[in-house]
C-alpha cells in the first residue's frame, strides 16, 4: 500500500503482535474492495533500511478484520483495522472429533505445544502451526509432565506449557507466523548504552508481587479420592533468603487439571523461581541508527531476548559470581 499511513504496533512476550490501525488515502468509490481491501486478507509489513541493505525484512503480519470509510467536509480516507494471527490461537480449541478433553501423560512442554499445533494444522488450518518443521521453532524444557486439557483453546495450551516450564521460558508469534517457544538466553544479546542508544530510561523496582511460598491445589489423581494439595517453600530449603529478607509471602495456585505431584512441583517451582525476588522493570526508548553513528538496529530486537543497560558514567564490572547491584551493574 503506497497510500498508507505509517504503521504503529507493539510486539509482546508471551503473545505476539498488537492490533494495528492504518489509514488509506482513498476515496470511497476507489476503496479497493474485492481487490487489495478485502476482509480476512493477509497484511505483511516490511522494512528496508541501512541495516537490511538491499533486502527487506518482515516486521508485522496480520489480517484485515474491518474497514471504515471516513467522509468529512474536506477529507476522505479508509480506516483499516488489522488483527494479528495470535487470534487463531484464541478462536480455536485443542479437542478431538469425539471429546473436548485431551490427557497427555509424560510429555515435555515443547512436545505438548508441537502436538497441539499439529492438531490445529490438521483440523482447522490457518497460518500458525502450518510451518513444515515445528521443531525448529520450539525448544524442549527437559521435563516430564502429565496434564489434562479440558475445552482449552490453543493459547491456553501454550500458556500452560510456559507456566509449567522453568522460569524464563517464553513464547511469541513472529512476522513469519511461526510460534517461537524458547528458554531465556544465558548470554546477553543486546547492550544498550545510555546517551548513545537510549534517550529515555524509566526503571521500577518492586516487592508488590513477591511470593516465596506456594500452595498448589490440583485435581483428583486417577484411582484416588482426594485432590492434590502440596505446599512448597514453607519448610527450610526453598527460598530461605527471600523469606528472611522480605518475610513469608504465600500464593495459592489452583488448577484441577494437575493430577500428579511431579507436575504440581514444576508449577510451583517455575512460579517461585520468578517471583521470590523483587521485580525490576525498565522501560527504555531506543533511537534508530539509520544514517547515524548513534542509535541501534531496533528491528533486530525480539521479545524474550536478554539485554543489559550500560551507564558510561559508572565503572562496569561484570561477573557471573556476583548479583546485580542497584545503580551499579549493567
Amino acid at each position: 500500500w503506497k497510500d498508507a499511513t505509517e504503521p504503529k504496533f507493539s510486539w509482546n512476550i508471551n503473545s505476539g503482535y498488537s492490533d494495528m490501525d492504518i489509514e488509506l488515502a482513498r476515496k470511497i468509490k476507489n476503496a479497493g474492495e474485492d481487490y487489495d481491501l478485502q476482509l480476512n486478507n493477509q497484511l505483511k509489513c516490511y522494512i528496508t533500511d541501512n541495516d537490511t541493505g538491499n533486502e527487506q525484512k518482515a516486521i508485522y503480519s496480520g489480517w484485515i478484520s474491518n474497514y471504515k470509510p471516513h467522509i468529512a467536509e474536506n477529507e476522505e480516507y479508509i480506516n483499516v483495522s488489522i488483527l494479528p494471527y495470535t487470534t487463531e490461537l484464541k478462536d480455536n480449541y485443542f479437542i478431538t472429533s469425539t471429546s473436548t478433553t485431551i490427557q497427555l501423560n509424560n510429555y515435555d512442554p515443547g512436545n505438548i505445544i508441537t502436538n497441539a499445533l499439529d492438531n490445529k494444522k490438521s483440523t482447522v488450518g490457518g497460518k500458525i502451526g502450518s510451518q513444515s518443521n515445528l521443531a525448529t521453532t520450539i525448544d524442549k524444557a527437559n521435563l516430564t509432565l502429565t496434564y489434562t486439557f479440558k475445552a482449552s483453546n490453543y493459547k491456553d495450551v501454550v500458556e500452560k506449557c510456559r507456566e509449567l516450564s522453568p522460569a524464563g521460558y517464553h513464547w511469541y508469534i513472529d512476522a513469519d507466523d511461526n510460534l517461537q517457544f524458547h528458554p531465556r538466553s544465558a548470554s546477553v544479546i543486546h547492550s544498550f548504552t545510555i546517551g548513545k542508544d537510549i534517550n529515555l530510561v524509566d526503571i521500577t523496582k518492586s516487592t508488590e508481587d513477591l511470593r516465596n511460598i506456594a500452595i498448589v491445589i490440583g485435581g483428583i489423581p486417577d484411582g484416588q479420592t482426594k485432590s492434590i494439595y502440596k505446599v512448597y517453600g514453607s519448610d527450610s530449603g526453598w527460598y530461605e533468603e527471600s523469606k528472611k529478607k522480605y518475610g513469608k509471602k504465600t500464593v495459592i495456585l489452583y488448577d484441577e487439571r494437575i493430577k500428579t505431584a511431579e507436575t504440581a512441583g514444576y508449577y510451583a517451582k517455575s512460579y517461585l523461581d520468578y517471583y521470590n525476588q523483587p521485580l525490576i522493570s525498565a522501560k527504555i526508548t531506543i533511537a534508530d541508527n539509520n544514517g547515524k553513528e548513534t542509535g541501534y538496529d531496533i528491528e533486530s530486537i525480539k521479545p524474550g531476548q536478554t539485554a543489559n543497560i550500560i551507564d558510561p558514567t559508572i565503572e562496569q564490572q561484570i561477573t557471573k559470581w556476583d548479583t546485580a547491584v542497584w545503580d551499579q551493574s549493567p
